[in-house]
């Protein structure tokens, strides 16, 4: 806990700033802007994840190249899925 600056070493002593009130709306904002675009991404994901499904399921994709490229798409959509939530 940080009590006052440098000045206590010289016999001054002076509180530290505190955030004002907006700055702490700013930032409570930000995070609820940042909460929209990730549960956004996340929706998105689920969507292009639902198309991949239903495409397979209707074999309109079986080739060899197609499934790999779905597997790839797949593991990206995941790994920002964990990014996401870590």
């Amino acid at each position: 806990m940080n009590y006052g600056t440098q000045h206590q070493l010289q016999g001054k002593w002076e509180p530290l700033p505190r955030e004002k009130k907006n700055d702490l709306e700013v930032r409570k904002h930000g995070l609820e802007e940042k909460n929209l675009v990730v549960k956004e991404e996340h929706q998105q994901s689920e969507i292009k994840m639902n198309n991949l499904k239903i495409l397979c399921k209707l074999n309109e994709i079986n080739h060899k190249a197609a499934c790999e490229v779905i597997l790839l798409m797949k593991e990206r959509i995941i790994n920002n899925w964990k990014n996401c939530y870590t």
